[in-house]
């Protein structure tokens, strides 16, 4: 009888361990899901502020942006240009997370699938809004999509790699 109880605490010992072990792993895929979501909405935020070196904070220091499969910037001084290119170049002047469509973790890798929207102002690019019979309108808005891959390091959730995907889909505003 004395072996049976020992078995049985023993297996309960176990069965009390791996519960207890796995509820700190949904609470982790909890936590980061939250974390991605603010991390992004803080970063639209910054954006709208013009505070590009907040945006790139984001990013881990040897990080990558593709856009529609090109490799378009590499490496915090590449992402400040990139981010103050957005700006000032294709004066896009606000960005918005709309949906997470999907947000996840593993241990100290984590992914964000998104859709998000950019506006913008179109004074300065009077040839483009010639081109697309674009006059009466002052901003246009385009809906995007974009994944990015996260890796926790040194105790922070910071973005390796950020694709994103224009498919065309345009918006005029007045």
């Amino acid at each position: 009888m004395l072996t049976k109880v020992s078995h049985l605490e023993k297996l309960l010992a176990f069965v009390t361990l791996w519960c207890s072990a796995g509820l700190p792993i949904l609470a982790a895929d909890e936590d980061f899901a939250q974390i991605a979501k603010r991390t992004f909405s803080d970063h639209a935020k910054n954006y709208q502020d013009g505070n590009a070196r907040a945006c790139v904070s984001m990013y881990a220091d040897d990080a990558k942006i593709f856009v529609d499969g090109k490799l378009v910037a590499r490496g915090t001084g590449d992402l400040l240009e990139f981010y103050r290119g957005l700006r000032e170049v294709d004066t896009i002047i606000k960005i918005d997370f709309d949906e997470f469509v999907d947000v996840g973790s593993k241990e100290n890798f984590g992914w964000v699938v998104f859709n998000y929207t950019k506006v913008y102002e179109l004074k300065k690019h009077p040839d483009f809004v010639q081109q697309h019979k674009l006059e009466a309108y002052t901003t246009l808005k385009t809906r995007q999509y974009g994944t990015a891959l996260l890796a926790k390091i040194e105790g922070h959730w910071r973005v390796q790699i950020m694709t994103v995907f224009d498919p065309k889909k345009w918006d005029p505003q007045k």
